[in-house]
């Protein structure tokens, strides 16, 4: 069976504040708001986009900021950037991110298409590589429309990883706003209610 030999998010810089039990990480120009438990590390925007980009020049980096706004968390008890690339990892570990849909993507996108923007997941399903768990659209107020996805991948070594993935558009269709989460799938049923708890808190509002 085909198998993904790899996952590549990109994501920046947060903004976040403690509180009983929780870091309360929000953007209020973006209208964004998530609730991450206050045990999981969050990663500065520099440390983020070293990891996942490959050490960005100083340029590319400007570049993204520009465009992009995001937060990143890691569960492990460890916590590493490193982790953020780990497709089995035992701990739960993702980011929020929120970007500018380019002029040339504007009359193209879709609900459909955007739950391919971290993983292939329509072309994993065909090669018989994915497995959809979960799927729903929905709307928001204000003309924001989305899609949640919960899907387990194949890794090259064997066994999978369970990708959990809210994307959600503008009523312009100007920004896109993305939540995933993802770690094992033995990790992910462990962790099933906590990850539940934090996809639920992703709000996205009108700004």
């Amino acid at each position: 069976m085909p198998v993904v030999a790899a996952l590549v998010v990109a994501a920046v810089l947060f903004a976040a504040c403690s509180d009983s039990g929780y870091h309360y990480v929000k953007n209020s120009d973006e209208g964004v708001y998530l609730k991450v438990p206050n045990d999981w590390k969050l990663y500065d925007e520099d440390t983020y986009f070293k990891t996942v980009l490959d050490e960005p020049s100083p340029t590319q980096l400007d570049a993204v900021r520009d465009r992009d706004w995001a937060a990143a968390f890691d569960s492990d008890p460890d916590p590493s950037p490193r982790n953020l690339n780990a497709l089995d990892s035992k701990h739960p570990h993702g980011f929020a991110r929120v970007s500018e849909i380019g002029v040339d993507e504007h009359d193209t996108f879709s609900l459909e298409a955007a739950r391919n923007l971290v993983a292939p997941v329509d072309e994993l399903i065909q090669a018989d590589a994915a497995q959809i768990l979960d799927a729903d659209e929905f709307t928001l107020d204000g003309g924001f429309r989305g899609s949640h996805i919960v899907v387990n991948l194949g890794l090259d070594k064997g066994g999978f990883t369970t990708l959990d993935q809210t994307v959600i558009v503008d009523a312009d269709t100007t920004k896109v706003y993305v939540l995933v989460i993802g770690c094992s799938d033995d990790c992910y049923d462990k962790n099933k209610r906590e990850i539940e708890s934090l996809v639920d808190s992703w709000t996205v509002k009108e700004r």
